[in-house]
C-alpha cells in the first residue's frame, strides 16, 4: 500500500501553524512531514508560535475527542494592554497594603 504524504511547502506559514492545532487528525506520515516543514521554516520555536497566538473558534463533533479550528480572530491589543494595566494595579495595591499594614509577627 502506497502512503501519500502531503506537500506542505506550498502552504503559507499561517496555514502550517493552523495545521499544528489539528495535528492529532493527521496521519503519522503527514504529521512527520508537517514537523519537518515547520522546522525547515523555523516555525517550531516557541517565540514564533507565540506570534501566532490569538483567539480561536473550535468545533467538535458529538462523541469525538478531536477538535477542528474554524477560524482565528485577531488579537485585540487594546484589550491585552487594559488587562495588563489592571493586573499591575492590583499587584501595586497588594504590595502597598502589605507594606502599610502592621505585621502580626513584629
Amino acid at each position: 500500500m502506497k502512503v501519500i504524504v502531503p506537500n506542505y511547502d506550498e502552504k503559507s506559514d499561517d496555514e502550517l501553524l493552523r495545521l499544528t492545532l489539528e495535528s492529532d487528525s493527521l496521519t503519522p506520515e503527514a504529521g512527520d512531514a508537517l514537523r519537518i516543514e515547520l522546522k525547515k521554516r523555523s516555525l517550531d520555536s516557541p517565540t514564533r508560535l507565540a506570534k501566532f497566538l490569538g483567539t480561536y473558534r473550535f468545533s467538535r463533533d458529538q462523541g469525538s475527542k478531536r477538535f477542528r479550528v474554524l477560524d482565528k480572530k485577531a488579537l485585540d491589543w487594546g484589550q491585552v494592554a487594559w488587562l495588563w494595566t489592571k493586573a499591575l494595579a492590583i499587584i501595586a495595591v497588594v504590595l502597598f497594603v502589605m507594606d502599610t499594614v502592621p505585621s502580626a509577627a513584629k
